[in-house]
This record gives structure tokens, sequence and C-alpha cells, in this order.
């Protein structure tokens, strides 16, 4: 009897075993798992000057994540804090996804960049112990979409963003309220550069103003503890020709309410708490 199919079976067992010790499957959260592997880690580690190297794939072999490990016997091998030194993780189509830098404690640490799946760059963020910070970002065609700025008198955390045709969208700042403490200014921009929108937020309430033609012609009063809002429209004129006050989050009238009518009549009533009050005596 001949020897070559029982000698090609066992060449093919020996090479199916080799394979397999080249990869670990990994679950949907990185630990090892013997399920239909969501992942696959690259086995077993190899050791460099950065630390001991981790390449990990999705099912169909594409590279999905590359950075290292301080420690390769820790039972959370994957766990945050035992990343070290630079990373990358990949899109679908082998494009970077984003890539930066773990610190000796595992977390994310100064300037990461994200990119679009285009290989354009989509966002620089700059990341602190206390969190992070955008510094720029861009449209899918690369063109600019935010930038922060640096501080300017009183005004802080500057920032403006753009359409993707370049034209300024929105500017943004913190400044001192009026009050005491500090108000975020959004003011947002149609594409002739018009003011349309100008929003003041601050621990007490947020004010929401609406220009047309460069004229207010709505203004959105509310408390930040929602209980209650009020709604102001103006004429070309600037003069104020609706009031309507509400209790939140019913929307119940309440306070002096105030319509003009087309004849320019000035109307006025009160509400309590929904219910429409008796004028007063003369």
């Amino acid at each position: 009897m001949s020897r070559l199919p029982i000698l090609a079976g066992l060449m093919a067992l020996l090479m199916s075993g080799a394979a397999a010790a080249d990869v670990r499957a990994l679950g949907s959260d990185w630990f090892f798992t013997d399920r239909e592997p969501v992942f696959l880690l690259h086995w077993p580690l190899k050791e460099t000057e950065q630390g001991w190297r981790v390449v990990i794939d999705r099912p169909d072999g594409q590279v999905f994540f590359e950075s290292y490990v301080a420690d390769p016997e820790a039972l959370l091998l994957l766990d945050n804090p035992n990343r070290r030194g630079p990373f990358t993780y990949y899109h679908d189509n082998g494009e970077v996804e984003l890539e930066g830098r773990y610190s000796d404690r595992g977390a994310v640490t100064g300037e990461a960049r994200f990119y679009w799946k285009n290989g354009n760059l989509r966002e620089i963020r700059d990341y602190q112990s206390q969190g992070y910070e955008v510094i720029k970002a861009f449209h899918e065609d690369g063109s600019l979409a935010m930038e922060t700025l640096p501080d300017k008198g009183d005004r802080t955390f500057r920032e403006k963003r753009y359409r993707q045709d370049g034209s300024l969208l929105a500017r943004v700042y913190t400044h001192p309220a009026e009050q005491g403490g500090l108000e975020d200014v959004r003011l947002v921009y149609d594409p002739r550069g018009n003011l349309q929108t100008r929003l003041f937020a601050n621990d007490r309430s947020q004010i929401t103003e609406n220009f047309k033609n460069g004229n207010l012609v709505e203004r959105v009063t509310s408390d930040r503890a929602g209980e209650w809002l009020l709604r102001e429209r103006f004429n070309e004129s600037g003069e104020l020709t609706q009031r309507d006050r509400y209790l939140l989050p019913d929307y119940k009238l309440d306070g002096e309410q105030m319509f003009t009518t087309e004849d320019g009549e000035r109307r006025i009533t009160h509400y309590r708490n929904g219910k429409r009050q008796a004028p007063s005596p003369q």
C-alpha cells in the first residue's frame, strides 16, 4: 500500500497546527475565547525595544490594531493599563483610522489623529489627564471644518467652524457673564456671512436669538433648571410684537402675554399655570 496519501495527510495536519499557533481568537472585548472569533491576535507576541508588539486582525485577516503591551503575561493582556507606546487602528479598507500614543499608564496621551476612510485627515486631538481637546477637524474632502484659536482678551475656548466651501459657519467662545461666572457664546452665520443665530448660555439661563436680513426676529429665553421659557417676536423695526411665557415641561401659559394685531393694536392677557386670569379692575 502506498504511503504517499498518509504522508500528505500528516503534512497537512502539521501545517494547519502551525497556522493555528500563529493567531489566538478574541471576543469583542478582546479577551481570549474558544468561540467564533471577533478578532484574531497574532501569537506569540514578539519582544521589541518598545515593548511586546501586538497585532490584531479582523476575522478576514485585515489588520485592525497595532501597538505594544508592557507585560506579556498579564492576566488582562490587552486591557488599557497594559498598553504602551504608539498605536494604530485601521479601517476595514486598510487605511489608518486612528493613530496616537499610550502613556506609561496605558492612557492615550498627547496628539492623536483620526482619518476618514479615504485617507484624509479627519480630526486632531490633544489628550491630557483631564480629557482631550479637538485642535482641528476636517471635512471628508480634506477642507477645514473646525479650528481652535488662542485666547483673546477675556474670550477663551475660542473656535471657528467652516462649511465645505470654506465659508464661516460659526464662531464659539467663552467670556465673563454680566451676573458673574462664565458664559458660552455661539454665533452662527449663513453662507453669505450674515449673522443667523446668536446663543448665550450660562449657569442660570440660555438665550437664543434668530436674525433675518440683519434684524432680530425672535428671542427665546429659558432657565437652565428647565422650569420656564419665554418667547419674544419682533418686527422689521425691532419692536416687540408678541410675548409668550410658558411653564415647562408642559408649556402652560404663565404670566403676562402680549400679542399685536395686524392693525397694530397691542393686546395683553395674564395667565397663571395655564389658566387665563380676569383683567384687573380699573
